[in-house]
């Protein structure tokens, strides 16, 4: 396993808010491989407030941008999760993603997040791994690939991980980091490591 040039925080989104999500399991598994394998010199943050953001709205980040909320009715707490998005954002080396597909496409979730990170300057060039947890869910792959290519981000294509958990025995995440499957989890985490160390 590559050494780190430096300590790294990536930041991860899971596009489902279900307990038992395989996408939730396989960023929990990648969560704990990376505490393994690279122990204080890398971390892996799950946002978890992705399902408190308020729905996106141009109005809404103009004024908080500009720091004027008073003429919106917008919840505190969709607010501060807001905030925590962009700051997380902000202090990530690389962006995660593990989302379902619904419909031959990324789930609301996921969209309605992306949506409020497509002006910010922190998504330019920001690496990304991508997880999808489904052979037959390649509709969602590729259209988050083109969306986070528009946007700007860089998709480690060498370090996109599928999963085949749909379907399988694996019902937790600790079957998941004890079965067959933990050495693609620990190849692509290695090859995506690389990916960030020759781009920094």
């Amino acid at each position: 396993m590559d050494q780190l040039s430096s300590p790294l925080r990536l930041l991860a989104f899971c596009g489902s808010l279900r307990k038992q999500s395989f996408n939730r399991m396989a960023l929990e598994a990648l969560q704990l491989r990376a505490n393994t394998l690279f122990q204080n010199e890398l971390e892996i943050y799950i946002f978890d407030e992705l399902g408190n953001l308020p729905f996106f709205n141009p109005d809404l980040e103009l004024a908080f941008e500009a720091g004027d909320l008073s003429s919106l009715q917008t919840e505190e707490k969709s607010l501060a999760a807001l905030s925590h998005l962009m700051h997380a954002m902000a202090q990530a080396d690389g962006l995660i993603i593990a989302s379902p597909e619904y419909a031959h496409g990324v789930t609301g979730l996921i969209k309605n997040t992306l949506d409020w990170l497509v002006s910010g300057e922190s998504f330019v060039d920001m690496p990304l791994m991508l997880i999808n947890t489904s052979t037959r869910a390649h509709h969602a792959q590729d259209a988050l690939t083109e969306i986070v290519t528009t946007m700007s981000g860089r998709v480690i294509q060498e370090a996109s991980l599928c999963l085949p958990l749909l379907g399988s025995q694996i019902r937790s995440t600790t079957d998941l980091i004890t079965s067959d499957l933990v050495g693609q989890l620990d190849n692509k985490l290695g090859l995506y490591i690389k990916a960030l160390n020759q781009s920094a």
